[in-house]
Parts: structure tokens; sequence; C-alpha cells
């Protein structure tokens, strides 16, 4: 059956893709103006000082977890290489060679180490790659269009084939100003079809059977996700990045045991190591 988990590391693997790549349609000569303009929107990221809040909303249809459809908030800090990002269920922390997450909903903590050439890499977007831009080639159209105001907005569709069935579908859009330069929205509709066999077809849930088409005399369910980013507040001060909260304020270490232990409201949480 459709595991909601692979459309996560979709996901995921989208925005690392677009952060790391352009794309390109038109002219040769829009094509550059486009691919300079998103590159420089999103070397955003790698400010050595960084702040700024953001709101998260996610959709999805069908609805198979509580998890497809929510809204948070969150902040964001960078201070040279160190970071931290909380959205009210979830802490991040990457910081003294650590990198430490924290899921409040099941009141855990998981600690693991960074290796230095990793923290230093993180400074470095190969946003001009040309083997990736070959390959998004084949399968994006990019365009730009001006919205109202200051704004300009970049958007990524993907390709269809008459004559394949894309099993992934990512379109994405990417709003700006035009003066700062600095991402205000990103948004991310995602289609994803799975094969299903006779077996599947009889356990599929109710809610779920819409989903189902046939294509080519072959079953598919068909799942959409968005996801949508508003980024506020941005700064690239280095009075707001120092502000910066550490891990330290959550957890400590005993000396004696050689284990991590919670601090105040973290003193229960479970703790793991991967190191």
């Amino acid at each position: 059956m459709f595991n909601s988990k692979n459309i996560k590391a979709k996901i995921i693997l989208s925005i690392v893709f677009f952060s790391l790549s352009a794309l390109k349609t038109a002219t040769a000569q829009d094509t550059a103006a486009m691919i300079h303009d998103f590159n420089k929107v999103m070397s955003f990221a790698v400010s050595p000082y960084l702040y700024y809040h953001s709101s998260t909303s996610v959709k999805a249809t069908p609805v198979m977890q509580k998890e497809d459809t929510m809204n948070l908030q969150g902040v964001f800090y960078k201070y040279d290489n160190d970071l931290c990002f909380k959205n009210g269920k979830e802490e991040m922390y990457l910081e003294d060679s650590f990198y430490i997450q924290v899921n409040h909903e099941n009141k855990t903590i998981n600690v693991s180490k960074v290796d230095v050439s990793t923290k230093d890499k993180m400074n470095v977007l190969p946003l001009s790659n040309k083997n990736l831009q070959a390959l998004f080639r084949k399968k994006f159209l990019i365009s730009r269009e001006k919205p109202d105001g200051d704004y300009e907005q970049l958007n990524f569709e993907s390709r269809q084939y008459f004559d394949s069935l894309s099993m992934v579908l990512v379109d994405i859009a990417l709003r700006y100003s035009g003066s700062t330069y600095l991402p205000d929205l990103l948004q991310m509709n995602i289609t994803m079809k799975q094969p299903l066999s006779d077996a599947d077809i009889a356990v599929t849930p109710e809610n779920m059977k819409n989903a189902v088409e046939t294509i080519n005399g072959f079953r598919y369910i068909t799942r959409k996700q968005s996801v949508t980013i508003a980024f506020n507040d941005i700064s690239k001060s280095k009075e707001k990045a120092r502000a910066i909260p550490s891990w330290k304020e959550l957890l400590g270490y005993d000396e004696v045991r050689h284990v991590f232990v919670g601090k105040g409201l973290y003193s229960n949480y479970e703790i793991s190591t991967t190191f």
C-alpha cells in the first residue's frame, strides 16, 4: 500500500534538489537570467548570520494520518556554522560538532556527531552545478511572472510526456522580493502515483478509493501533497543571529556516567546517541 513516509522523503529530496540546482526553459538568454535570480534568492540560506520566522502549511489528498494536514510556526537561527530551528513540535541544533534533534510529541532527544568538514561545506551550495542543470532540463520547465508590488515569482513545472507515465510530478513556485532578493513564499505541489495490485485494492480504505484510477490497464493510487512555507522577518544581522539558542540550555553531560541528561522541561525526555 501507499507509504506516507515515502512522500515526506520525496518532499525533502525535492527541496534539496531545488536548492542545489537551477532549471531551464524559454531562450538561453532568458534561462540564464532566471537561473541567476534563482541562485541569488536561494543563497540567503548560506549567509554567515541569519534569522527568520516561517509559517508552514501542509495539506494532502487523501488524508492518511494527522501529519498530512498541519500548520506550524517556526524560527530559524544561523550564526557562522551553528544552527537552531524550532517549530513547536520539534527542535534542531547544530553546534559544537553535535547534531541534536528534539521531538516534543514523542519526548525524545537524539544526539549525533557532525564532523568539521561537513559543517564547513554548509557554506557552499553548488547552485551552478552544470550536471544537475542538464538532468533537470529534461524534467522541468521554468518560467517567470510578476505578481503585484515588488514581488517576482519563478515557477518550476514538471514536464509531462504523453508516451510515459510520470510517477512523481513536482511543481514549485518561489516568490521573492525583486529589490532585496529575499524569499517570501515557497510553494510545492507534489503528485505521486503508486501501482496497486488486486490485494492492495482489497484492503484500500474507503476514503482512499476515489484516488484510485486506471491508466493503460494498470491501477494506480494518486496522492497529492502541498507544502507552503512563508518567510517573515528575514534578517542577516549579526546581532539577531547572536541570540541563537544553545543545546546546552536543554542538555547537560554527566562526566561520571558519560551520558547526556535533560534539564528542566526536558528532564523526562528519552535521550539516545549514535556515537
